[in-house]
């Protein structure tokens, strides 16, 4: 690591880069290789850690969209991949990327269906708890009334 800083120092990015990568500094390392534009390193460090967004990101840049596509892939970020294969629309023939479209919008579609489903299902329960809570307070404000008239 003191290696690392030391060339980072002398603004040798490229060795910087390569002894935090082996001392298993991996966001340092990204870092680096991001000033050189080196954005494939960059992602195989995130990936090495598990930004898988951030990898994908970083892979789109460098123009490996299969690996970027598998990236988004692993942390179901269908929107972000859908965006990234409109991008790159002229990176891949017609027929695979129609086999792509075809195989991520249903999944995406089916991702968005589910989230709505559960949104509307919480905004239910909302309002069925709000009307529990009046009913309460209905049946407190007629016990009360019942005792003063007895």
């Amino acid at each position: 690591m003191k290696a690392g800083a030391l060339f980072e120092d002398c603004e040798q990015y490229s060795l910087a880069g390569s002894c935090y990568f082996t001392a298993n500094d991996q966001l340092k390392a990204a870092d680096m290789f991001k000033k050189l534009n080196q954005f494939a390193q960059a992602g195989e460090c995130y990936f090495k850690i598990g930004k898988y967004n951030e990898a994908a990101r970083m892979f789109e840049r460098s123009g490996m969209m299969p690996r970027a596509i598998s990236c988004y892939e692993m942390t179901q970020s269908w929107d972000q991949l859908l965006h990234s294969l409109s991008r790159s629309k002229d990176q891949f023939k017609e027929e695979e990327r129609q086999s792509l479209v075809n195989k991520y919008v249903p999944i995406a579609l089916n991702s968005l269906y589910k989230m709505l489903s559960q949104e509307s299902s919480g905004a239910l329960s909302t309002i069925e708890k709000d009307s529990n809570k009046q009913d309460i307070q209905e049946m407190k404000m007629r016990q009360k009334y019942n005792k003063e008239v007895s």
